[in-house]
């Protein structure tokens, strides 16, 4: 930045000290401040439009419709104190603050794989900010009935692990199944392999 003929900059060393992946994700970061992310195309910043409906036959066609009706279910102001008294049952902390711990006493593995095991379960919570944001994810998690993360790993380097974790809108997600046929030459029918 340049003021006055006088250039403003960050030290190298001061920058981020993890570095973004090289590996694109499909999921846009989130910031935690409400702000609205709009995608501009082609120089034109999109509108967005909210719509809402009524099935007055009262039958869900997929996932994406039944997690629709969870969220408006919620937001009536009945619901929305239920759903708040279950969280804060389900959300407490104990004396050294922790929300959720990894206990793996009656697990037959080596000390250090056991250390290293803890270490990316305090990283991962660290990612996601568990601390400050277990609440929202466990209401996300209670009203959808699912929750998504995309593991973003660097292509460059994928021994460095899991760079960045991006919560997936469930309503973006549709679980699909591949199922594989083969075609036996001599009687010309298709079997399925599985």
């Amino acid at each position: 930045m340049e003021i006055l003929g006088f250039e403003i900059s960050r030290k190298k060393d001061e920058l981020r000290t993890k570095e973004m992946p090289s590996s694109p994700s499909f999921v846009p970061p989130v910031d935690d401040d409400g702000t609205p992310v709009i995608q501009q195309q082609s120089g034109f910043i999109s509108g967005g439009a909210y719509g809402a409906y009524i099935d007055m036959e009262g039958g869900i066609k997929n996932e994406a419709e039944l997690i629709r009706r969870y969220r408006e279910i919620s937001l009536v102001p009945e619901c929305d104190s239920a759903i708040e008294d279950i969280i804060n049952e389900c959300i407490t902390s104990d004396s050294s603050d922790r929300i959720v711990s990894l206990d793996l006493r009656d697990v037959k593995l080596s000390d250090s794989i056991k250390n290293k095991v803890q270490d990316e379960f305090s990283s991962i919570l660290s990612m996601i900010k568990f601390n400050q944001n277990s609440h929202e994810l466990f209401r996300k998690w209670y009203v959808d009935g699912r929750i998504y993360f995309h593991k973003v790993v660097d292509g460059k380097k994928p021994k460095a692990g899991i760079m960045d974790l991006r919560n997936i809108d469930p309503i973006k997600i549709k679980k699909v199944r591949n199922i594989e046929k083969e075609r036996d030459p001599k009687t010309k029918i298709e079997r399925f392999l599985r």
